[in-house]
């Protein structure tokens, strides 16, 4: 599977690479902006995204999470400290990851969702960290 990573600290970032590259996956960026994210697609075959919410200081990774599955077709979830920041909105992605995790619950979780986008069932089960959204919440 070919993961998008979205992230705007670089320390994260380097390690939710290693930690989904380390699990068999591919990864595509880095990105730490919108503009680096979008940028990241061209040319790539991406199947799901982690999505920091808040990438330059204004929550912009909720609406980029709208443009991956309406424009591109790529489920996503959101990584994040800022868990009020969901409250109220109906989120493009799938769920929600709070800040800090552990790598093996980001990579269980990418799986997980990744399946549940393409209506299978998870191989294994969800960590307890994971807020699912439902659609329309």
């Amino acid at each position: 599977m070919k993961i998008l990573v979205v992230e705007d600290d670089p320390m994260l970032a380097m390690m939710a690479e290693e930690a989904l590259t380390d699990a068999g996956h591919a990864v595509a960026g880095p990105a730490a902006t919108v503009a680096q994210a979008i940028a990241c697609l061209a040319g790539e075959a991406v199947d799901f995204a982690i999505v920091d919410i808040n990438l330059e200081g204004h929550n912009e990774g909720i609406a980029l999470a709208a443009v991956l599955k309406e424009t591109y077709g790529i489920p996503s979830m959101f990584l994040s400290a800022k868990v009020e920041v969901l409250a109220g909105e109906a989120p493009a992605a799938l769920g929600f990851l709070p800040k800090p995790y552990v790598l093996d619950d980001l990579v269980l979780c990418v799986e997980g969702l990744h399946a549940v986008a393409r209506g299978e069932t998870p191989a294994r089960p969800f960590p307890r960290a994971l807020k699912l959204f439902t659609p329309g919440s």
